[in-house]
């Protein structure tokens, strides 16, 4: 199914800092959106329904799976047809549908549990509040990369643990030279309990708590262990066997899954070290493109308002009325163009007025050559958009389309709302009978167009396009096509 506008930038957003679509929006949660489209993703906390819903499709779909294995057996099981073969098996419905019931109850609770925790970790806002603006916690996300976070990880540095599994390695030792008979009885419950050990650090790894900088007890223990489960792998391996001891190969199955464990602690330690270091690359490409911003606000078109001046002083001696009104002209585009400077949003209606502004100014220098057309659908004006963007494109229509054009030229300017989509969309428009495509000889560096859909990407995500096409019968036609909102 489609997915809302917002699960997409949610899925977007969240992909830069390496969190999976099927994190953002799991399968059952997309079934969900059929029933109730407004529900925020899992990580936000999803509704309640949802969790209900997840744990029912869970139920139905274990119980289901189950009953069809169970009915099968009980099928071919009897070829004598025992007519009370089908009474034990309603009998075991009550025991699948109760059994499927609770795993999936407990399931759910599981992954709502999780959800929360990594939404945590994430600094998530309330969903209301989430845009493609958001950005994670740097100091969280580096302190949860930190090997104090990884209950298994902590003790591969400790030099306590070390020391303690020395200790742990003698003590086995010293049990096979005495009773070498038991040794393999003795590996078995250490590699047993170290299990046991290491299944308690993976679910206090998963709780986000950090190991107690004076926690003497779980590095000596789990030390200890290590040390006695390392010696008897040993035994087992190759030393028990010289000495005449049948092996038991109990303990190596043990210390197999004892090993998983840490593997797994491995994985999940580097998965958030590279969460993290994707978070600080992503953020370092924000803040440079903040930086060309500034450089763009910096730089709105200089050689624009020198031709300006120029054209002035000259008018000032030929037509002092024209003169006037041209600097009455600059003097709101500047005006109007500082105030966006000073703003990281403004209103279609603002952005409107700094276009209306450049492009009088345009048609005092151009005269004839130069006729605009503004059209605003009231709608529109308390709609919010990123500054400068429009003003660029009009920028790119006068210099690469009606400057190199040889007569007469038009501009039209346009703000309407497209409300064909399943949500509401701003379209702002720019269109202008100028040269066309790659018709003026000295073409631009296209780094305004680049810079448009950066912001673009960074504002809405996926949401929002800028697109190109020819106008009829020349021209060019640059469209705006942005969520409509009130707020960015």
């Amino acid at each position: 199914m489609q997915l809302p506008d917002k699960v997409q930038t949610a899925i977007h957003t969240l992909g830069q800092y390496d969190v999976p679509p099927s994190s953002v929006a799991p399968f059952w949660y997309r079934q969900f959106l059929r029933i109730r489209p407004q529900t925020p993703p899992p990580l936000w906390g999803a509704s309640k329904g949802y969790w209900d819903f997840l744990a029912l499709a869970t139920a139905l779909m274990w119980g289901s799976l189950v009953t069809a294995v169970v009915g099968y057996m009980t099928w071919v099981g009897d070829p004598n047809d025992d007519p009370g073969r089908w009474g034990l098996w309603f009998l075991w419905q009550g025991l699948i549908w109760g059994g499927a019931g609770f795993v999936a109850w407990a399931d759910s609770a599981e992954k709502r549990t999780a959800a929360s925790r990594d939404g945590a970790i994430l600094s998530l806002p309330a969903w209301e509040f989430f845009s493609p603006a958001w950005r994670p916690s740097l100091d969280n996300l580096r302190k949860r990369a930190l090997p104090s976070y990884f209950w298994l990880r902590a003790l591969w540095t400790s030099n306590i643990a070390k020391q303690a599994a020395v200790v742990g390695a003698v003590a086995f030792a010293v049990v096979a030279w005495v009773f070498p008979q038991k040794a393999g009885s003795y590996g078995e419950v250490t590699a047993l309990v170290y299990n046991v050990t290491c299944m308690i650090g993976v679910l206090r790894t998963a709780k986000r708590k950090p190991v107690p900088e004076q926690s003497l007890s779980w590095h000596c223990s789990q030390g200890f262990w290590m040390g006695s489960v390392l010696a008897s792998v040993g035994w087992e391996a190759g030393i028990g066997q010289l000495l005449g001891q049948v092996p038991d190969h109990q303990t190596l199955y043990y210390a197999a899954g004892a090993f998983a464990f840490h593997a797994s602690e491995w994985w999940s330690f580097n998965q958030q070290k590279d969460l993290a270091l994707r978070a600080e690359r992503a953020e370092q490409s924000r803040q440079l493109a903040e930086v060309r911003l500034q450089m763009l606000k910096n730089q709105i078109e200089p050689h624009f308002i020198f031709n300006t001046l120029a054209h002035l002083k000259a008018l000032i001696r030929i037509d002092p009325v024209v003169a006037e009104s041209m600097a009455d002209e600059l003097s709101d585009f500047l005006r109007a163009s500082l105030q966006s400077l000073r703003e990281d949003r403004m209103t279609v209606a603002q952005d409107i007025e700094l276009v209306r502004a450049y492009l009088a100014l345009a048609s005092l220098r151009m005269g004839a050559r130069l006729t605009v057309d503004l059209q605003m659908e009231p709608a529109t004006a308390h709609l919010q958009v990123p500054p400068l963007m429009l003003q660029t494109l009009v920028e790119n229509a006068i210099q690469h389309g009606i400057e190199p054009k040889l007569g007469p030229g038009h501009i039209r300017v346009s703000a309407r709302l497209d409300s064909g989509g399943p949500t509401p969309r701003l379209v702002l428009e720019v269109a202008d009978d100028g040269v066309g495509f790659g018709q003026a000889k000295t073409g631009g560096s296209g780094l305004g167009l680049v810079n448009i859909r950066e912001r673009l990407a960074t504002a809405f995500g996926t949401q929002a396009q800028l697109t190109l096409s020819a106008n009829t019968p020349q021209g060019v036609i640059a469209t705006l096509s942005l969520p409509a909102s009130t707020s960015l």
